[in-house]
């Protein structure tokens, strides 16, 4: 299983959100999207494609961007749960899956009440598409397991990825204009935070039955071996 998940691709991208924030004028914009025309018309929050680029060609993002890029993490967790949930072996993991999928589609209605309190538009930027490939590929990797290896696959996939979500809430923190859009990051990361700290736990217990199962199999071999050499 390809643990690094994209994480190089993953970075980069962070980087180009972290070289917009570190030039961000300090001044804050209105929270409304409909008040930046000029951002929304030039494809609204596309991160420059050269960090050293010159400012005029950093093109920001809003919170419209922002908001949407929530939407597309969170999207792509409830998806890696249903996913498990469609498929499973294990019962704890099972019930993990579905509190993950309660959990996302409680913080989308909070991504989406904000949007509407707000009246900003969510408007995807290109680094949506990033993104959203590299959690993608988390989610196919899953596919790729069966039987118990199908349920190690996904919490593996829920440690990565919630741990990626995690990295990129961080820096559209920097970013955010509105209260409400930085009190909704702020939530988020709490919640993904927690949900980081389970799935390790949940990864822990496989640690466990995989050292159990593997000191069965070699106290079986061992009475077999004894077996053969009494019958020699």
């Amino acid at each position: 299983m390809n643990r690094t998940w994209g994480f190089i691709g993953a970075f980069a991208a962070i980087g180009a959100i972290a070289a917009c924030a570190k030039d961000k004028p300090a001044s804050k914009q209105p929270a409304a999207a409909a008040s930046r025309p000029a951002r929304t018309a030039e494809a609204a929050g596309d991160v420059a494609k050269d960090s050293a680029a010159p400012r005029d060609n950093i093109k920001w993002l809003n919170d419209g961007n922002v908001l949407a890029l929530l939407t597309t993490m969170n999207q792509r967790q409830a998806a890696a749960a249903d996913v498990e949930l469609s498929s499973w072996h294990v019962d704890t993991v099972r019930a993990f899956a579905a509190a993950m999928y309660r959990e996302h589609t409680a913080l989308q209605h909070s991504i989406d009440s904000v949007a509407e309190a707000a009246h900003i538009a969510p408007l995807l930027p290109a680094l949506g598409t990033t993104i959203r490939g590299q959690m993608q590929a988390q989610i196919d990797s899953i596919n790729q397991h069966g039987g118990r290896g199908f349920d190690r696959a996904y919490v593996m996939q829920s440690v990565a990825g919630h741990q990626l979500m995690a990295q990129y809430l961080t820096q559209l923190s920097a970013v955010a204009d509105a209260p409400a859009v930085a009190s909704l990051i702020g939530s988020m990361s709490t919640a993904v935070q927690s949900e980081i700290t389970r799935a390790n736990a949940m990864r822990a217990l496989f640690a466990v039955t995989d050292s159990i199962a593997a000191d069965s199999a070699k106290r079986a071999a061992e009475r077999r071996a004894a077996r053969a050499g009494k019958k020699g």
